[in-house]
């Protein structure tokens, strides 16, 4: 079982009513399955459950019966599955999830509402997504990697998607450009080809098509632009 940090009750304990108690459940063979100090019927300070065969899956502080400090959850092989801090009953400051005992996603809450940034991670650790909250909703430049490279780009206004989404190969070679206004495809998306011009492309309004894809034309296409020589013959001629 992964080590974890203690609890913060020291900060709660002058708070603490005099009557407060410990209350215990056990199974029939007598198997402690949890424990909670509870105060004027409320949780009040430490609260822990265990699994039968005694390997803790939950430990927790509630202050007046609102959950105050870390929130630790494990899994049957006490492995942590979910570690997320509290401040009078709501998410208030980091909070990270967990895959087989494997950090897959790190965030941050205040009064109950995402804030900031958000990363999440792959099976060896390697960061596969990255974004950034506001208010609850995203916010600015969202990222998703493979193998390190950043496979699309996206940006956001208010949780919309909102300006280019840029989609990359394995390599990170331009394959994709999609404009979004509100949510909603809006204006001309473009496909790329492995030298990295323009190929294909199609015109959305309000999320709709209008029209199929159609083959790029070089005079769309800024990577395909005339040649220095070929500029240099129109400049000569006039």
């Amino acid at each position: 079982m992964h080590a974890t940090a203690p609890l913060d009750i020291a900060a709660n304990a002058s708070t603490a009513p005099a009557d407060t108690q410990v209350v215990e459940e056990r199974d029939a063979a007598g198997q402690l399955l949890s424990r909670c100090s509870v105060a004027d019927g409320l949780p009040h300070g430490r609260m822990e459950r265990f699994a039968p065969d005694g390997t803790r899956l939950l430990e927790a502080n509630y202050v007046a019966g609102k959950l105050s400090g870390w929130l630790r959850n494990y899994d049957a092989a006490g492995e942590p599955v979910l570690a997320s801090h509290y401040a009078g009953g709501l998410l208030h400051g980091p909070s990270e999830s967990y895959q087989q005992g494997r950090l897959a996603c790190r965030e941050h809450y205040v009064n109950g509402v995402l804030e900031g940034e958000r990363s999440c991670y792959g099976p060896a650790g390697e960061l596969v997504a990255q974004a950034v909250f506001r208010r609850g909703l995203l916010e600015g430049e969202a990222i998703w990697l493979h193998e390190g490279v950043v496979v699309r780009r996206s940006r956001f206004r208010a949780g919309k998607l909102e300006g280019e989404t840029r989609s990359y190969a394995a390599d990170g070679t331009l394959t994709l450009s999609e404009p979004f206004r509100a949510d909603l495809l809006h204006g001309t998306a473009r496909r790329f080809d492995e030298a990295g011009r323009v190929s294909w492309q199609r015109d959305y309004t309000d999320g709709k098509p209008r029209g199929q894809w159609r083959a790029a034309a070089a005079t769309d296409n800024g990577a395909a632009a005339p040649s220095f020589s070929q500029r240099l013959e129109r400049w000569v001629r006039g």
